[in-house]
Order: C-alpha cells, then structure tokens, then sequence
C-alpha cells in the first residue's frame, strides 16, 4: 500500500515536508525584481513549467508559467503583467488528506504558506495523486 494511503490521514503538510516525502526544495523561485527571461532559465534548469513568484521577503505573489513567459517576451510584458493567481495554497497545518481535492482540480503545484504568506514548501501533483493509486 503506497504511503501516501496509510500517512494522509494522520500527517500535516509541516511534518510530511520533515520527511521529505511531499515537498520539494525551493529553488525554482522567481522574485518580481527577475525578469522573464531569468524565469525561463531557472524553469529550464529545473525541469519544471512554472514558478512561483516572490517578493524579497518569499511573500507570495503569484505563479507564472513557461508558455506566459514565453508569450510576454514575444508582447513585452513584464512579469507582474503575466502573474497567475489560480493556483491552490495550504499552509503547514493542512492535513494531507485535504490536499487530494486540491491536487485533482489544479494545473499548478501546490504553494505551501505560513501566516505571513510567505513561501515555505511547494508541493507537486504527483505527489498527492501517485497515493490514491
């Protein structure tokens, strides 16, 4: 039986992320003082199609994707201009269970915020959805 089956009822997001089973580091940030083309280069390096968007103190702003970076250069645009908001957050006292809902219906990773809505986790789709299988 996969893990995520026997734990989600029981563990919050703060201690799966202690066990390093659901969340992933956060280096692939961008900050709103990046341009577009340093976003296109840290998804690239990461493997990844988007990043979240912080501030200097990792408040959260929004998400952008590899296609809206790529359109706001060809329409020059800047970043704040191509943010997306329609993305899903917990915060580290969400229990993993209620997180399966918000898995299925996002395109987006799930964005793990504190209080001060600053940016502590990120957590993938797959890793949620692999454990209803």
């Amino acid at each position: 039986m996969p893990i995520l089956k026997i734990l989600s009822g029981i563990l919050t997001v703060q201690r799966f992320c202690r066990l390093n089973i659901l969340c992933l580091s956060l280096g692939a940030l961008a900050t709103k003082k990046h341009g577009l083309k340093v976003a296109i280069k840290g998804m690239e390096t990461n493997g990844i199609s988007s990043v979240f968007v912080v501030d200097e103190k990792r408040r959260l702003h929004g998400i952008i994707t590899i296609d809206g970076a790529i359109e706001g250069i060809k329409n020059n645009k800047s970043m704040l201009d191509i943010l997306k908001h329609d993305y899903h957050t917990a915060n580290e006292e969400t229990y993993v269970q209620e997180l399966i809902p918000k898995a299925i219906e996002s395109k987006y990773p799930i964005a793990v915020v504190n209080e001060g809505n600053e940016l502590v986790g990120i957590i993938v789709r797959v890793s949620v959805l692999s454990g209803l299988v």
